[in-house]
């Protein structure tokens, strides 16, 4: 757990350099709205929960609308063997660069019979305009399931 904080700290440390130095010329993230793509998630300790499927990593689709600049909606929908599932949370930035905003969320999953409650931070690296990479790390679970801690990785094509 020490080393996926180091290297999400230092991904972070760097993408905020890179930012601050003035790599980017314009704020790529300013006036996103709409945005689809794919997400691939995994818990990193397992949930002893039953009703968890235990078949991670799970890839999925994901779309983000972004209401304000440092406010969002993003939902997450996977289909595991037998049953569909799907997450929503919303998204509140706290560091907004011309690359690299950071952000935290909270939302709830739906899948076999489980809504769990999700807390999630993570970090999106604008490539261009229109193309962002997230990396999250989250917790999950909060009295609805045993609960965990996940990560994942993803990128949004914002229209």
């Amino acid at each position: 757990m020490r080393k996926l904080l180091f290297l999400v700290l230092a991904l972070v440390a760097i993408a905020a350099a890179f930012s601050v130095l003035g790599f980017a010329q314009e704020d790529y993230s300013a006036g996103r709205l709409f945005g689809i793509g794919a997400e691939v998630t995994a818990p990193i300790r397992s949930p002893v929960d039953p009703a968890w499927p235990n078949m991670f990593p799970a890839t999925g689709l994901s779309t983000r609308l972004w209401l304000a600049d440092l406010f969002g909606i993003d939902v997450n929908f996977w289909v595991f063997p037998g049953f569909p599932s799907f997450a929503i949370r919303t998204l509140f930035k706290f560091f907004n660069t011309s690359i690299v905003d950071i952000y935290t969320g909270l939302g709830m999953a739906f899948f076999n019979g489980a809504t769990p409650f999700q807390l999630v931070s993570g970090m999106e690296v604008s490539i261009s305009r229109n193309l962002a990479l997230n990396f999250e790390v989250g917790v999950f679970g909060f009295g609805a399931t045993s609960g965990g801690v996940s990560a994942g990785l993803g990128a949004h094509f914002y229209f």
